[in-house]
């Protein structure tokens, strides 16, 4: 009697579980909660300041562009020289701050970016100074 309501009970929290279970995996892609996000970037500023120098890194051949998409998906590509980059990947707004999760790994993931008229700005802390980028729309 007792093993037959343990299986029962189990069977109960099972059937209350699924549901959660199925959503978690749900391939449908989240909506952005901000749409004022959404949209095509390119880098307008992009610079390493080392104490009083500042190297600016679109000169020549350097290149940045994202597009984020409703849902939250990234797409885009980075071009130093000869050397082009496509990115893909996720983007999160949390706390007023954008987050870009990209494959393959790239300075931009670890790079928080404010939410600003026209645009993001992303400062990353070096050892030796400050990369500072500027996306605009």
């Amino acid at each position: 009697m007792q093993r037959r309501s343990r299986r029962s009970g189990l069977r109960f929290r099972l059937a209350l579980l699924l549901p959660f279970a199925f959503a978690a995996c749900d391939p449908a892609p989240i909506r952005s909660s901000d749409p004022s996000i959404e949209g095509s970037y390119r880098a307008t500023a992009f610079s390493v300041e080392t104490g009083d120098r500042v190297y600016d890194q679109l000169t020549g051949q350097t290149s940045i562009q994202l597009t984020l998409s409703a849902d939250q998906r990234v797409k885009g590509a980075l071009v130093f020289g000869e050397v082009r980059t496509s990115l893909t990947g996720k983007w999160k707004n949390t706390d007023g701050m954008v987050h870009l999760d990209l494959g393959p790994e790239t300075f931009l993931s670890r790079m928080p970016f404010t939410i600003e008229a026209g645009g993001l700005k992303g400062m990353l802390a070096l050892e030796d100074g400050d990369l500072r980028l500027t996306l605009a729309r």
